[in-house]
Order: structure tokens, then sequence, then C-alpha cells
């Protein structure tokens, strides 16, 4: 009989959460462009496009660092994703616009951090 080899799950979650990395990397940085040319903040909210900055270099480093250190780079993006969401809701922002740019931060970073979870607890 013809069986093809399983993976753990613990490994299947993890080529999950790498890959959703790599993609919510490039979403971020592409976030960052729309940001920097003045996409989302035409009303001239100086303060909103500071933070809204300064928390996406954040989660992007955050991003960048679930390669090598899992737990602190998914707190790290939880943080940041959860910093843009509160952000966006207190700037009056629509929902989805607030759902499109905190999503990548916060699901990447839960999908980590239950994957070092699970490695630990292996």
């Amino acid at each position: 009989m013809n069986r093809s080899p399983v993976l753990p799950s613990n490994t299947a979650s993890r080529l999950l959460a790498r890959g959703l990395n790599f993609l919510a990397i490039l979403t971020a940085i592409l976030y960052l462009r729309a940001i920097l040319a003045g996409g989302l903040f035409s009303t001239g909210n100086g303060w909103l496009l500071g933070w809204s900055l300064a928390f996406m270099i954040v989660g992007l480093v955050a991003l960048v660092a679930l390669f090598r250190w899992e737990r602190a780079g998914s707190l790290l993006a939880i943080g940041a994703g959860a910093a843009l969401f509160a952000l966006f809701l207190l700037a009056g922002q629509p929902v989805m616009t607030v759902i499109f740019y905190s999503s990548p931060f916060i699901i990447v970073g839960l999908l980590t951090l239950y994957c070092w979870w699970r490695e630990c607890r292996a």
C-alpha cells in the first residue's frame, strides 16, 4: 500500500505559521507604503499618522523577529496589532480599516505563540 508520510501536527502548524508570517511581512510593508503615501490619513491627523507608523514599524520588526525568537516576537506582534486596533478605533476609522491593518499582526502572533507553546509542552 502506498502511504504518504504524515507530518506531526506541530510541524504542520509551524509550516503554516512560517508561511503566514512571510505573507504578513509583505502585507505590513504594503501597509506602511499606503500610510506613507497618505491614502489612509487624508484628514490631517498628524498624531494618528505618527503613532500608526510607530506601531507598524514595531509590528514589522516583531514579524521579522518571529523567525528567531518565537515567544518574544509573537508577544510583540500581538501587542503591536492590539495597539493598532485600539488606535484606529479611537481615531474613528471604519471597522474594516481597523481589521485590515491590525489582523496580520494579531493572527500571525497568536498562531506562532501557539506553536511555541505546543513545542514547550511536548
